[in-house]
């Protein structure tokens, strides 16, 4: 999901503070710092619709999906469920 929806690679890396991180390490400090806007490709445009309450929703779903501890991670119907709730989700 942070793939989709940041147009990076998961397999290059990302620069955070200066040093080089992985992408899902990447998204999680964006997270924290509230950052969500900022994790949109940059070839989405926004003027299509895209509203911040549900770019926010999304990458708090997706950072869900990437907990290290496995059972707390969310089931794929569980994920698919809270995705249907987002009323408009451009990625």
């Amino acid at each position: 999901m942070f793939e989709i929806a940041t147009g990076k690679r998961p397999n290059l890396p990302n620069f955070l503070d200066g040093k080089e991180v992985g992408l899902v390490e990447w998204a999680r400090n964006m997270l924290f710092k509230n950052q969500h806007m900022e994790m949109v490709d940059a070839h989405i445009s926004r003027e299509d619709g895209l509203i911040q309450v549900q770019v926010k929703e999304y990458f708090e779903i997706a950072g869900m999906c990437t907990c290290e501890i496995r059972r707390c991670r969310p089931t794929m119907p569980e994920v698919v469920q809270w995705l249907n709730r987002i009323p408009t989700c451009n990625f």
